[in-house]
């Protein structure tokens, strides 16, 4: 492990999602260890789609501030079950629209786009309104 809590051989960017395979099973990570880079992911993936600090809280569930900070550190990585789903979803969005898009510049740009499948609303929008998991059956359902 290196200094900053993060593998060596973690795959913590979201190109690593790509169908890149890492040098370890996800099974022999610690639970920390897991935490870390997935809150690595969802933090690279936030910078991609240009969210605010108060997006980035609402999409990780609204933890307290002081919570909040210590994740963005990489202090106190025991994320309780609903943040991993959250960022599951986000994971799972990202990678739906790196498929269904030739650049990550255009994928980046759909979640701000406003949509006729939630009523022109952005993606982003339906996301923060608590409803990650539409967006996330939405995309997987373009990509078939």
């Amino acid at each position: 492990m290196n200094d900053d809590k993060t593998p060596q051989s973690a795959a913590t960017t979201p190109e690593s999602l790509q169908g890149n395979s890492t040098d370890r099973a996800a099974e022999s990570y610690t639970a920390e260890e897991r935490n870390s880079i997935a809150l690595n992911v969802f933090f690279n993936i936030s910078e991609g789609w240009s969210l605010t600090e108060g997006e980035k809280v609402i999409l990780l569930g609204n933890p307290d501030p002081a919570t909040y900070l210590a994740w963005q550190r990489g202090d106190n990585l025991e994320l309780p079950a609903e943040v991993i789903e959250r960022i599951s979803y986000v994971i799972g969005i990202y990678k739906a629209l790196r498929t269904l898009y030739p650049t990550r510049e255009r994928a980046d740009a759909w979640v701000k786009k406003t949509n006729r499948a939630y009523d022109g609303k952005t993606a982003l929008q339906v996301m923060l309104d608590g409803n990650l998991a539409q967006v996330r059956k939405h995309l997987d359902a373009e990509c078939v």
